[in-house]
């Protein structure tokens, strides 16, 4: 099961989020380009329109670190 936070950030707030979760995660991004326009950090994805998706292999116990 997927959960979504939403966030509707886009243009340089949503580099910034992005910026903000992968030193908190200690995790370098990755941009997956053209069509979907989203990060990948570690186990979540940002979305082009600026929400976090945290997959399944995220554990309680990575999210609590949140």
């Amino acid at each position: 099961m997927e959960f979504k936070i939403t966030c509707e950030v886009k243009g340089q707030r949503r580099k910034d989020l992005v910026q903000g979760i992968s030193e908190f995660l200690n995790t370098i991004p990755k941009y997956k380009g053209v069509p979907t326009c989203a990060y990948e950090i570690g186990d979540l994805v940002v979305d082009r329109e600026g929400a976090v998706i945290l997959n399944d292999s995220m554990t309680p116990q990575k999210w609590t670190k949140w």
